[in-house]
Order: structure tokens, then C-alpha cells, then sequence
């Protein structure tokens, strides 16, 4: 047997066998390790027969044990949660590589919507006209006017809603200087944009779209954001040293309430 450790795997495969109650030679037979080796390494990490004199997180007391089967069962599980860290990150990477193939972060988008407005000098029935515009934004702006919402389960509605209040606040200026003499009443986006953007976003893996219904059975459709979506969420919105800080209204604090 060779006096000298080869991988990080044998030394927790031989500290948890030692503190499971086995012997030095027990664990050099199972390891390959020396018993004087691995008398040196315990000494160093405090690790003694039966139980460490510092345990480290998720390692499990020889008391706890009802016998050395246990002792293994420990060390397997041990070995499967650090291949499903390992799964979970390759997954990650995997993620990070279909979005850079994406439109997403400073790239732009166009969104169409209607404006609404009122026309005080007309009839009733005349006064209400609706006009078509677009304008151009980046996806994060989109991606942040509505995905503070989502941090719970809501309904799909709040997309639009948070986007209905990005218009507004982006284009309620420019239409009233160009019209006015109307009351500008809502801004809605389309449901062309409304869709792309909802598909770009899971196609992404940013949101979580599910099937639910009211208490009168009536169907509708949830969505929350997905870890990364969160994740993203964070990243996009943190204030960074040297800029000002200054909250954006909500959808609430829009108007929103006027948005249909």
C-alpha cells in the first residue's frame, strides 16, 4: 500500500469509516491507504476512532450509528449528493449556453400597443378613439418591468400588467405633448408582443407556466419565475457602486388599474 494519499475521495471515504468506529487497519484493507498514513492525516484533521473532536457539517457522530452497514449507507449517500452537486452544475453551464444563443440582456425588442384616449369635445358615443403605435426597448427592460411579481405564483395577467406600466411611463409624455387636447386614458400592449415576449422568456428557463383553477372551476394560467429566473432577476436589478438608487413604480402605482 502506498504511504501517500492519491485522491480527495479516499480521505473521506477513510475519515467517515473512522469515525463510524473502524479500526486503521480495518480502513487501510478498504482504502488502500497505509495505517501510518492515515494515522498522520487524522491526527491532522482531529478525526479519532468513533467520533471527530471538531465534526464538520454532514458528517455523523459514531453514536448515531446503529452499526458499520450504517457507517456505509452514510458514505454512499455521501458519494450521491456529490454527483448530483455535479449533475445540478453541469446543468448550469448547460442552462448559461442556450441563453448566450438567445436574444437577451442590452439586445432590442419592439413592442406594439394601442393607446386609449378620450375626446372631451365630442359625443359620447364619438369621444373614445385608440390609436396604434410601437416602440423599441431592450429585454431586460421588459424583463424587469414585470418579473418582480413573479417572485410568488400569479396570475399570467401580471406580465401584461407590468409591461402595460413600462409604456406607460416610457410614452404617456410624447403622446400628450402630441395630443393635447385628449385624455390619455390606457396603454396596453399587444397580444402579439405580449405573447413573444412571454415565449422568449420560458424559452429562457426564466418562468414556470401552470395550469390552475378558480373556485368556480373557471381555468387560468399561473407562472412564477424559476430559480434562475431569480437568479437573473438579481443580477439585472442589484444597484451597483456609484449609481444612483431609485425605485421604478409598479404596475400599481402606474395606473395599472386602467390597463385592460
Amino acid at each position: 500500500m502506498t504511504g501517500r494519499l492519491k485522491t480527495a475521495d479516499q480521505l473521506k471515504e477513510a475519515v467517515i469509516l473512522r469515525d463510524g468506529g473502524y479500526s486503521l487497519a480495518a480502513i487501510a484493507v478498504k482504502t488502500g491507504i497505509s495505517a501510518s498514513t492515515l494515522s498522520r492525516h487524522f491526527k491532522k484533521i482531529g478525526a479519532a476512532k468513533g467520533g471527530l473532536t471538531e465534526p464538520r457539517p454532514g458528517w455523523v457522530r459514531s453514536d448515531k450509528l446503529a452499526s458499520s452497514e450504517a457507517s456505509e449507507e452514510i458514505l454512499r449517500l455521501h458519494r450521491l449528493v456529490e454527483t448530483k452537486d455535479e449533475d445540478i452544475k453541469r446543468l448550469n453551464v448547460l442552462q448559461s449556453a442556450s441563453i448566450e444563443g438567445l436574444a437577451h440582456g442590452s439586445d432590442q425588442v419592439e413592442l406594439s400597443f394601442n393607446v386609449s384616449t378620450i375626446d372631451p369635445t365630442l359625443s359620447y358615443h364619438e369621444r373614445n378613439y385608440r390609436f396604434a403605435s410601437e416602440r423599441i426597448f431592450t429585454w431586460d427592460d421588459v424583463y424587469k418591468s414585470f418579473a418582480p411579481q413573479l417572485l410568488t405564483p400569479v396570475k399570467i395577467s401580471s406580465i401584461k400588467s407590468g409591461i402595460n406600466s413600462l409604456i406607460r411611463e416610457s410614452e404617456l409624455d410624447k403622446f400628450q405633448e402630441m395630443h393635447p387636447d385628449l385624455n390619455i386614458s390606457t396603454f396596453t400592449v399587444s397580444n402579439s408582443s405580449l405573447q413573444m415576449v412571454i415565449v422568449q422568456f420560458a424559452a429562457m428557463g426564466f418562468l414556470d407556466i401552470s395550469n390552475a383553477e378558480d373556485k368556480d372551476g373557471k381555468p387560468y394560467k399561473l407562472v412564477v419565475l424559476t430559480p434562475h429566473g431569480r437568479s437573473y432577476l438579481l443580477n439585472v436589478s442589484a444597484v451597483r457602486r456609484g449609481q444612483l438608487a431609485k425605485a421604478a413604480p409598479g404596475p400599481s402605482e402606474a395606473d395599472s388599474d386602467h390597463d385592460d
